[in-house]
């Protein structure tokens, strides 16, 4: 998946659950590490305005899977919002 379709899907936000959900469920999860924000993770960033690599390798990588923004982004691509599943496919 091209980094700037992602983006596209992330400029309108990002939730673990739903957005009311998230409020309540959240912090509970996040007590458990899950929904937890990669920003708030405090790694570095590259020119892209991606997270460094090398930063990321300091975590298990199962747990960005629970991030917002990769549950967002599954969700997306599975609902066909933005039109992400068919530019998938048409990558």
């Amino acid at each position: 998946m091209p980094t700037f379709r992602a983006k596209q899907v992330l400029d309108h936000g990002s939730n673990c659950l739903g957005t009311y959900t998230d409020k309540v469920m959240g912090p509970i999860l996040r007590q458990f590490g899950a929904c937890k924000s990669i920003s708030s993770y405090g790694y570095r960033y590259d020119a892209d305005g991606l997270p460094v690599i090398e930063d990321c390798q300091k975590t298990s990588f199962f747990m960005y899977y629970t991030s917002p923004e990769s549950m967002t982004l599954f969700r997306a691509l599975y609902n066909n919002d933005y039109g992400l599943q068919d530019a998938y496919v048409a990558f």
